[in-house]
């Protein structure tokens, strides 16, 4: 729950250091605020089990003033209620005021005093979401609260419980009033429990029609219910979903290098050879420092990293006095025309020579080597053929493949925007080419590996009744409505939960002061103890 804090620094009296003759008291009247606390500071100091419980209070702090406007010095003066955490908070918030440099005869006020109210209070209108609506008929809240049992979302409700508590116990300066919160708070969630199922049957009936609650419940309460218990179908999808990248990049590979050639032994050796006899170059250099892989993957071109695709490449260099290498060209690189050698030239600076080669020309070869892919995931045995081919009319209306396809589609537009320096436009278009290409092939792949999976997980009966559910009218509002329902159901709770806090804080309350009742309160404008304009 979100409070606002309304902060009121009011006129007050202040005294001035003592002096041999007559004391002479300097008063700061209408203090000018520099700055005042963030909504956040404000937000992050409300005290833990008054957040919750929705409890305001009243602080009185006193400071003393510098010459520079800062308060020093602080203290409570009064604290209502009591006990609850609020000084401490006013308190450690005042460094967050500053007022301009105040003046009393013409000089600066030092050691004079301030008192600020500070209002801890609740917004005006603080239901953070609105009651979901009535049910159009009797049926369409029958059909909700089957849904909602059906779908075992009351089932949340013990984590809200468990962070709730979680965080009023966290209020280590008050244990015994954390230890009271708690108790209330548990008290009003039991209590509110059927009115919590009763405001989710009704947001659900906002989103579903009465046939789409009944077809999603059917489904859920029988052969939905033995389905969704069985773990083994989801893990092996995160397996799958973990493998669509090293299809992509076997395939992407395969597919650009059946077109051009790419690095072999032969070339890679021939990138390595040593340099003539009669070439005066340092060929087989002792490097101080140089990239580490780290680097060089880095600076490998991004589609060249995405598809796998290892480079090699030769550059000469000059070498300076203090061993770092300059006028470096590329003398040779493979595979040509996408960018290897722009790549190796960024890493020219990484390189450090032992002393004594200064003036000399220096062979320099990196090799853009990428990890071998990994194993293809290993999938159970269908459990039968007839298995196979429900799997497959199901897997056509499976949308994670489109979730495939569009994640490196994306990456591939953002590649294709950005050449690689030195790359040859028509070489780098056709492995961008073959990166569309490979995306074809890894999502046959991984289909034919979700049908695997679902033919290997589920019965014929099981997959019989998917494909049924799949017909219904309740499969196509949760395709479409899905997100809406989450939405409607996350508004409901809270809404419901501002009625648990107004429970809670009554039943804590019922033994100790708790200043103003809040549920009680009429809605006002903010009172004369908090003239500025409140900060949410």
């Amino acid at each position: 729950m979100v409070w606002r804090i309304a902060v009121a620094a009011l006129a007050a009296l202040a005294s001035t250091a003592a002096t041999a003759g007559p004391a002479k008291r300097a008063t700061v009247t209408n203090p000018d605020w520099e700055t005042l606390p963030s909504p956040q500071a404000l937000a992050e100091n409300y005290p833990k089990i008054a957040n919750h419980l929705g409890i305001e209070a009243l602080v009185i702090v006193e400071c003393k003033v510098n010459p520079l406007g800062r308060l020093v010095g602080c203290g409570v003066a009064s604290e209502e209620p009591a006990g609850l955490g609020f000084g401490k908070a006013a308190l450690a918030m005042s460094q967050w005021f500053q007022m301009r440099p105040q003046l009393f005869d013409g000089r600066p006020v030092d050691g004079g005093e301030v008192r600020i109210p500070i209002r801890f209070s609740l917004p005006e209108d603080r239901t953070a979401a609105e009651a979901p609506p009535e049910p159009t008929s009797p049926g369409a809240l029958r059909e909700g609260l089957r849904l909602v049992d059906a779908m075992d979302v009351m089932a949340s409700l013990p984590k809200v419980e468990e962070a709730l508590l979680s965080d009023v116990k966290a209020d280590a300066d008050a244990p015994a009033l954390a230890t009271s919160a708690a108790e209330a708070l548990r008290f009003a969630l039991a209590a509110r429990r059927d009115d919590l199922r009763q405001v989710y049957a009704r947001a659900l009936a906002s989103v579903f029609s009465v046939a789409e609650m009944a077809a999603i419940a059917d489904f859920a309460t029988g052969p939905g219910r033995e389905i969704k218990s069985d773990t083994r179908f989801a893990a092996l999808q995160r397996q799958i979903g973990a493998d669509f990248p090293r299809a992509f990049r076997v395939a992407s590979h395969d597919a650009f290098c059946r077109r051009d050639a790419c690095l072999t032994e032969s070339d890679a050796k021939r990138i390595w050879r040593a340099a003539e006899p009669d070439d005066e170059r340092i060929d087989s250099p002792k490097w101080l420092s140089e990239p580490s892989a780290k680097d060089i993957s880095s600076s490998k071109p991004d589609v060249a990293q995405l598809v796998g695709l290892d480079g090699a490449v030769r550059a000469s260099c000059a070498a300076l006095k203090d061993g770092r290498l300059d006028h470096c060209v590329v003398e040779e690189e493979f595979p040509s025309g996408l960018g290897f050698g722009a790549a190796a030239l960024e890493l020219v600076d990484k390189y450090r020579l032992a002393s004594g080669a200064e003036g000399k020309q220096v062979t320099l070869r990196i090799g853009f080597n990428s990890p071998p892919p990994s194993e293809p995931v290993a999938l159970p045995t269908p459990r039968t053929t007839s298995a196979v081919e429900l799997a497959r009319r199901l897997g056509r209306g499976d949308e994670t493949m489109e979730t495939y396809r569009r994640k490196i589609e994306a990456q591939l537009l953002v590649i294709q925007g950005h050449t690689p320096d030195g790359a040859d436009p028509k070489t780098f278009e056709r492995l961008i080419e073959a990166c569309r290409q490979g995306v074809r092939e890894a999502l046959d792949v991984v289909q034919e590996e979700n049908v695997a999976a679902l033919a290997a997980t589920f019965s014929e009966d099981q997959l019989t009744a998917l494909l049924a559910f799949r017909d219904s009218p309740g499969w196509k509002a949760q395709k479409e409505r899905g997100d809406k329902a989450e939405t409607a159901l996350l508004n409901a709770l809270k809404y419901e939960m501002e009625r648990v806090t107004d429970d809670a804080r009554r039943e804590f309350c019922k033994t100790r002061a708790c200043g103003i009742d809040v549920a009680a309160k009429p809605k006002a404008h903010p009172t004369a103890a908090s003239p500025e304009s409140s900060t949410r």
